[in-house]
């Protein structure tokens, strides 16, 4: 995938147009095409911001590997959201747990002095 198809890819995968990437970017719509159909090459400063904006590393534009890489992070992303999901609800199974255990131990107590009074 050459750098063109790259951008276009990371832009359509967030939703934006080529005027929004535009505005994100400080450049015209039309220089987005450009870089889009590869027929303009962005100077340093935008292929920077390119990266800041799209949270990948500046030499990863010009490689191939750049839907893994970004794919992989979105990955990452998602099981750092399911396992804090997992870590609260161990979290609140903790406390729920702790208060039965309070209310198991009660009982029992409520149940022994039943027993004696029994007895």
């Amino acid at each position: 995938m050459n750098f063109g198809e790259q951008l276009r890819r990371l832009r359509k995968d967030k939703g934006l147009t080529q005027d929004e990437l535009g505005e994100v970017l400080g450049i015209s719509s039309s220089t987005v095409s450009a870089y889009e159909t590869n027929k303009v090459i962005p100077n340093e400063d935008i292929k920077n911001k390119i990266g800041d904006y799209f949270e990948i590393n500046v030499n990863q534009l010009l490689d191939e590997d750049i839907e893994e890489s970004y794919v992989n992070r979105n990955k990452r992303n998602l099981i750092d959201m399911e396992l804090a999901k997992v870590l609260g609800a161990i979290n609140a199974l903790t406390v729920v747990s702790d208060a039965l255990i309070a209310d198991i131990r009660k009982s029992i107590e409520t149940i022994d002095q039943l027993t004696d009074d029994l007895v």
